[in-house]
């Protein structure tokens, strides 16, 4: 899972919203891109060809456990 924007550790934790989906890689994998309010992006991607990622619109809460 590709992380970017990650200034500090602690702008990681919040809630990611959905920004952008794509419905296939190359290799045929899902792709969603979520951004928490801290700037912080995450790409997901399926490793299972053919499989789409969906969000839903209430978005992911992420936290790194200390």
């Amino acid at each position: 899972m590709p992380v970017f924007h990650l200034r500090k550790l602690s702008d990681f934790d919040g809630t990611y919203a959905a920004v952008d989906a794509a419905a296939a890689t190359g290799g045929g994998a899902g792709v969603a891109e979520m951004k928490n309010r801290n700037g912080v992006t995450v790409e997901l991607v399926s490793t299972t060809k053919g499989v789409e990622i969906g969000l839903g619109t209430a978005g992911v809460e992420m936290k790194i456990e200390k």
